[in-house]
C-alpha cells in the first residue's frame, strides 16, 4: 500500500459506482470480493483512456496483472455509491503500479484503498514489453504530475 496517506482529490481520474444489492453479503456489507471488481472497472475505464484498445489493434500489446492487493478500512452497505479514484503511483520500463481508493458516498468515508502492479505485454512474443510512448504520453495528460522515468 502506498505510504504516503491519500485522499480522493489526489486522485486525478474518478468514477462512481452505485452498490447493488448484489454485491451486498449475508453480513450486509459489501463484500470484499466486489471492490476488487470496482478496482477493475476503474482500471478498465482508465486503460481504454490511455489508448489500450488502438495498441492491441495495432501492436499486439495489452497487460497483464502482476498482482492485486486491498487495505479493507471500513464497511459500505446498500444503498450507496462507491466513489473509487486510480492514479498511477509509480513507472518503470515495462511495468507501472496504480493505486485505488474508494469513498463511500453516504459516509464520506474512505472504504477501500489498493494497488494493482500492471506489466506491458506483447502477446504475440509472450512476454513483457517496454510501455508504449502512446500510453505513457496519455497518462501524463490525465495525471500531469506524475514523473516519468
Amino acid at each position: 500500500m502506498p505510504n504516503q496517506i491519500l485522499e480522493l482529490k489526489d486522485f486525478p481520474y474518478v468514477i462512481d459506482r452505485k452498490v447493488a444489492w448484489s454485491d451486498v453479503d449475508s453480513f450486509q456489507h459489501v463484500n470484499s470480493v466486489q471492490y476488487l471488481r470496482y478496482f477493475e472497472d476503474i482500471r478498465a475505464e482508465y486503460l481504454y483512456k490511455i489508448g489500450i484498445k488502438e495498441t492491441l489493434k495495432k501492436s499486439n500489446i495489452g497487460i497483464v496483472v502482476g498482482s492485486i492487493t486491498a487495505k479493507y478500512l471500513s464497511p459500505m452497505s446498500y444503498p450507496d455509491t462507491a466513489i473509487t479514484g486510480i492514479r498511477v503511483a509509480s513507472i518503470e520500463e515495462k511495468k507501472f503500479l496504480l493505486t485505488y481508493i474508494i469513498v463511500s458516498k453516504e459516509s464520506g468515508l474512505k472504504v477501500v484503498e489498493g494497488e494493482t502492479l500492471i506489466f506491458a505485454y506483447d502477446i504475440s512474443k509472450g512476454k513483457s514489453t517496454a510501455i508504449p510512448e502512446t500510453w505513457l504520453h496519455l497518462m501524463k495528460e490525465i495525471q500531469p504530475d506524475l514523473c516519468l522515468k
